[in-house]
């Protein structure tokens, strides 16, 4: 995974009601991550890497299901 999504994964960490994992990275290195209720896999949010804002948008999300 890459460095810069790891990071932002492991200073946001998420309480036990969200799954979040990496659904596919493209032939380009291209990561794309999504946020899930555990309980049903309900999609929460999802989106590519390479997206604009990508990593506030991630932080942003993580947030709203943080351990706290």
């Amino acid at each position: 995974m890459k460095q810069a999504i790891q990071n932002v994964l492991d200073q946001n960490p998420v309480n036990s009601s969200v799954t979040v994992t990496v659904s596919a990275v493209s032939k380009y290195d291209d990561y794309r991550i999504e946020i899930r209720h555990a309980d049903t896999q309900q999609l929460i949010w999802r989106a590519w890497d390479f997206e604009k804002d990508f990593l506030t948008d991630l932080q942003c999300e993580l947030a709203n299901y943080s351990r706290e």
